[in-house]
């Protein structure tokens, strides 16, 4: 049984990160590499731009600079390990993959830049009356799009 192919896509340069920005808990341990979001952000990324083949595995050649990944076991059950993703300049955690792909793709767009970014720990992008973006998959990051054009074709 042969194992997929496997192509590492390279992020753009610029990010918000900030290296300071780690855990105070002694508990926690730097994941080093941190497969999980080097995998799972890299085929998202792909999906997202069209250019996903399938059958192929796509990785992040890195994380955006001054972030890290970090896990530490659950409180309630120690065989379970929680990972975290710090370097947020707010100082706040990403608990998954799919909370940190918002972010990272709108720091790929804007050089770096966290201005306006519609993740749920910047806070989120007001779209119109009671919407709010903080979608992570390709379909609805499509659709986000989709009513941003439709609530500017208002004004």
């Amino acid at each position: 049984m042969s194992s997929a192919p496997t192509l590492t896509v390279s992020i753009n340069p610029g990010s918000d990160g900030d290296s300071s920005h780690r855990p105070q808990n002694a508990a926690y341990r730097a994941k080093i590499p941190p497969n999980l979001y080097l995998e799972k952000i890299g085929t998202q990324w792909m999906q997202w731009r069209d250019e996903a083949k399938p059958g192929v595995r796509y990785y992040l050649d890195r994380l955006p600079d001054g972030y890290m990944l970090f896990e530490k076991p659950r409180p309630s059950n120690e065989k379970v390990v929680d990972k975290h993703l710090f370097g947020h300049p707010n100082h706040k955690h990403f608990d998954s993959p799919n909370r940190f792909f918002p972010h990272f793709l709108h720091l790929m767009n804007s050089n770096g830049s966290n201005i306006g970014c519609p993740c749920t720990v910047c806070g989120g992008t007001t779209l119109g009356p009671g919407l709010v973006s903080s979608g992570v998959p390709k379909a609805h990051s499509k659709a986000v799009t989709s009513i941003k054009r439709k609530w500017d074709s208002l004004d």
